[in-house]
């Protein structure tokens, strides 16, 4: 029988990350977030590989303050995961919640340098650029990625947060 339920699409907002329902006995619950976040590492590492992007170069998480975002980022953060600088950005008026985000990471990475931004211009020298935000639209234009640079744009948005020009 099923031992493990997960949930997709929005169902996390509407059951606050499937905290407000009750499983039956020895069924596991989960909103997809876990889901969501584990098959965009395995792809984001896999095309890193393929393309020749190293562990040590400029890795961005757009909308690191989300769920998806954070789990993301605290992902590559782990002790040897992630050799380069990491910019942890997210919209206007998210500087307090990335910044504790920033101190929390610090604590237990060896990444040498953990930067926040609210600008979307400063994804301009990054190697890896992972975009995971709800209900923006699109948010990363070409203009944004370095045209003379390999860069692996890895869109994991609701909907896509992505020109399709980097696609």
């Amino acid at each position: 029988g099923c031992e493990t339920v997960v949930f997709g699409a929005s169902t996390s907002v509407v059951t606050t990350n499937a905290t407000t329902l009750v499983p039956p006995p020895g069924i596991q619950v989960s909103s997809g977030n876990s889901f969501t976040v584990a098959v965009m590492l395995a792809q984001v590492e896999e095309a890193r590989r393929k393309m020749g992007i190293r562990r040590d170069a400029r890795l961005a998480v757009v909308g690191a303050g989300g769920n998806i975002g954070s789990a993301i980022v605290r992902w590559f953060a782990q002790q040897g995961r992630w050799h380069g600088p990491i910019l942890i950005t997210g919209r206007p008026g998210s500087r307090a919640r990335l910044s504790e985000l920033q101190a929390e990471l610090e604590a237990f990475s060896s990444t040498p340098r953990i930067e926040i931004s609210e600008n979307i211009n400063d994804l301009q020298s990054c190697d890896l650029i992972v975009v995971a935000i709800s209900g923006d639209g699109v948010v990363l234009q070409s203009h944004h990625v370095d045209p003379f640079r390999t860069v692996l744009v890895a869109d994991v948005s609701q909907p896509r947060a992505v020109a399709a020009s980097l696609a």
